[in-house]
């Protein structure tokens, strides 16, 4: 039987990952961090094409839009909504007594649980 093994690491947060995310293709990875910052990897090259950063806290929760043209990200602050055309915050919803923990969208895009 054939033992687990690393292919590979990715390395550049400067704490602890958090919560990852997958594109829907396999070719893009989102990760966040105790470092408040997203990093964005291209998995054919392993490395980080971009870092998102803009969150007050740790980053503990990421979703990505059906469609993979939008992220969302959850902190102590709330949640941020990422346009990944531009790499920007568009908007940061807020409402929450505590960190957001958890991100699920409905399979349609309408519909945002935290």
């Amino acid at each position: 039987m054939k033992k687990n093994t690393c292919i590979n690491t990715l390395a550049g947060h400067t704490d602890i990952v958090r919560s990852l995310c997958l594109s829907r293709d396999g070719q893009t990875l989102y990760s966040g961090s105790g470092d408040k910052a997203i990093k964005v990897w291209d998995l054919k090259s392993n490395s980080c094409i971009n870092t998102l950063t803009g969150h007050e806290d740790s980053v503990w929760a990421l979703c990505l839009s059906p469609d993979g043209q939008t992220l969302y990200s959850g902190a102590g602050e709330g949640i941020k909504i990422w346009d990944l055309k531009t790499n920007s915050c568009t908007n940061t919803l807020i409402g929450h007594e505590d960190s957001v923990l958890e991100l699920c969208l409905s399979p349609d895009g309408q519909a945002l649980y935290s």
